[in-house]
């Protein structure tokens, strides 16, 4: 999912929310990316409540870093969530007005299920 630079948090809101819906009815899953320093292990189990993750995978290290505000996204991990089970939110470009922001992300309020963050690699610098 891409978005132009003239739209807006709720635009941004409105598209993902549609897709969370579209799934729900058709009962798939959907797939995130979340970038961290943290290696396998630690986000093996799932991610933890709060936690978020992009709508794109194929972010470098330094466009991760300045859009998304992780302080060393070294690591990207698919994450696979069923929104009739996990809740998603829609958080827009997140982080504008904190020196970074600009890539849409979601929140996982209650975090993720076990077995929902796949092996990942590492970003591109």
């Amino acid at each position: 999912m891409s978005f132009s630079s003239t739209v807006d948090d709720r635009e941004v809101n409105e598209e993902i929310e549609t897709q969370i819906e579209e799934a729900k009815k058709r009962g798939t899953k959907m797939r995130f990316f979340h970038y961290t320093a943290l290696a396998y292990e630690p986000v093996q189990p799932g991610l933890m409540p709060g936690s978020y993750a992009a709508t794109r995978g194929n972010l470098y290290y330094y466009e991760a870093r300045q859009k998304l505000g992780v302080n060393n996204p070294n690591w990207v991990y698919p994450v696979d969530v069923d929104p009739r089970v996990t809740p998603v939110i829609p958080r827009g470009l997140t982080g504008q007005g904190f020196g970074f922001g600009g890539e849409p992300q979601v929140e996982f309020p209650a975090g993720t299920p076990p077995g929902s963050v796949q092996p990942g690699k590492l970003t591109y610098r």
